[in-house]
């Protein structure tokens, strides 16, 4: 892999890489669970560590020209038909909101990095009292990056981090733009559903 400025043959693909950050979360999540993987050896919030995983997607050939993160930043307080959620309930939930904090300011000081925030609303508790999130907006500014990369043709290719088939329609806005898409997939943990491979252009398959 090399960077945008070092490109400098005409064989070079420019790629642009967008991450459903909160989708790629929960596959490597299971991953770590199903494996038992020691935190010295990965953990998704050393970023570190996380970007070099991204990274091994990229072919040789292939010069990055940004690497966009979808997430939504923690809410701090909310209400939701009468029930209320506050991270001064539990130091759990103050804990996972500096966690939330820390990794998305470690992430923005990172080169090639652009965040995009969607944003997180309370949905109530589970039957076990843990707050339900909803995220909101991603899918929308990931399908607007896509179109505008395309459009523009700012990048060869679009190499896209997430499971959801709700991009299907941007995913073939990129293809009709000449844009070939690639999509990331995780064959022992959560596979690419069949409508988005069916409309990708390579499925890239690796294992965490």
């Amino acid at each position: 892999m090399i960077i945008q400025s070092e490109a400098l043959s005409k064989n070079i693909k420019k790629v642009a890489v967008l991450i459903d950050w909160e989708n790629l979360r929960k596959t490597l999540d299971k991953a770590i669970k199903k494996y038992k993987i020691r935190k010295e050896y990965f953990s998704y919030n050393d970023i570190d560590k996380l970007l070099k995983f991204i990274i091994s997607f990229v072919k040789d050939y292939e010069a990055i020209y940004r690497i966009f993160f979808y997430l939504s930043p923690p809410v701090e307080s909310a209400e939701w038909k009468g029930e209320t959620y506050s991270i001064k309930d539990k130091s759990q939930y103050e804990k996972v909101y500096r966690n939330s904090i820390k990794f998305i300011e470690n992430l923005r000081v990172k080169d090639y990095i652009s965040i995009r925030k969607g944003k997180l609303e309370f949905r109530g508790y589970d039957q076990n009292q843990n707050p339900i999130f909803q995220q909101k907006q991603v899918d929308m500014l990931i399908g607007l990056d896509i179109a505008h990369l395309s459009y523009l043709k700012l990048v060869d290719r679009i190499l896209l981090f997430s499971l959801d088939t709700d991009l299907i329609p941007a995913v073939k806005i990129a293809r009709i733009q000449g844009i070939q898409v690639i999509i990331s997939s995780f064959p022992d943990v959560r596979n690419a559903h069949y409508d988005l491979q069916e409309h990708s252009d390579f499925v890239r398959r690796k294992n965490p």
